[in-house]
């Protein structure tokens, strides 16, 4: 009999294509990845192993389902009323996986993710899109990464610090919103052949970094943009009231809604349940960071 109900958190998160030599048509880019037959779609990683089991593309949206699960491990089955236990030995390529979910708007470029805690994470799902468009179609210079958006506790986290000793960023190239001085970076980063570039300042002893300029100024500002190019950021120093130092890091305030979705009766979640949850969450993606969050 079915089990009820469960809580999912979806993550929301920008996918950046690149190749070395020109622009990705993503449309064309996800239909040539949807027609490799799902046996194919693997992607292996020491003893992990991520598979898109689902790809499809539908107008502007793009539905996947990646499975994760570790080559080498066999379940242990336990029997709770004899209190006995065995390894069930698996055949040849078969694995215990998780699903994960996700939905691309093609036309937005933004992707919302089912945050999975044992099954694959974004950033497997981007590594496992990349290998398999690099391996089996003629995508052979592909990068794929899926950079998350801050939700709008990260800005509210920041401006809780009094004084700010160190504060340090990782941004994914190219973003055309920038001044000059970071189209230098950006020039920099395609000078050494870069996908990234990460950016730290260290104020002198006792005193703060700007909260108006610098490195501060461009977090804040990358961090509202609604399509980011800010991998990752931390932020060190002293809260106001507080002596002891702490930190915030963009990894902890990822934009996100925590959806309730049907299980089945062997207890999974319901592939067609939590599709439509995505794509409701997906189509309220329209307005400002503050939008982003419906906890």
């Amino acid at each position: 009999m079915a089990r009820g109900y469960t809580t999912r958190r979806l993550e929301v998160f920008s996918i950046h294509a690149l190749l070395t030599n020109g622009k990705v048509n993503y449309s064309a880019l996800f239909q040539d990845l949807a027609n490799i037959p799902a046996a194919r779609r693997v992607y292996e990683e020491g003893e992990k192993v991520v598979a898109i089991l689902k790809l499809s593309v539908e107008g502007d949206f793009v539905r996947i389902v990646a499975v994760e699960g570790d080559k080498n491990l066999h379940p242990l089955i336990y029997n709770y009323e004899k209190a006995t236990e065995r390894i069930e030995q698996l055949q040849i390529g078969e694995l215990v996986a998780t699903r994960t979910h996700g939905l691309i708007n093609l036309k937005t470029r933004v992707a919302i993710i089912e945050y999975n805690q044992r099954g694959a994470k974004a950033s497997d799902i981007a590594r496992a899109l990349e290998h398999i468009g690099r391996v089996h179609t003629s995508w052979k210079n592909l990068k794929v990464t899926l950079v998350q958006k801050a939700d709008v506790s990260f800005l509210e986290e920041i401006e809780k610090f009094e004084r700010i000793r160190a504060a340090s960023l990782r941004i994914t190239r190219p973003n055309p919103s920038w001044d000059l001085y970071f189209e230098a970076v950006s020039n920099l980063a395609d000078e050494s052949d870069a996908h990234a570039v990460e950016i730290s300042a260290t104020a002198d002893r006792g005193e703060s970094l700007s909260r108006l300029n610098g490195v501060i100024k461009y977090i804040k500002q990358l961090a509202r943009e609604r399509f980011t190019y800010l991998q990752g950021a931390k932020i060190s120093g002293t809260r106001v009231g507080e002596e002891a130092e702490t930190s915030v890091s963009l990894n902890r305030h990822t934009a996100h809604h925590k959806a309730k979705v049907r299980l089945t009766e062997d207890g999974h979640v319901d592939d067609a349940d939590i599709e439509r949850k995505l794509a409701e969450f997906a189509t309220s993606q329209q307005g400002s960071p503050e939008d982003l969050r419906h906890d």
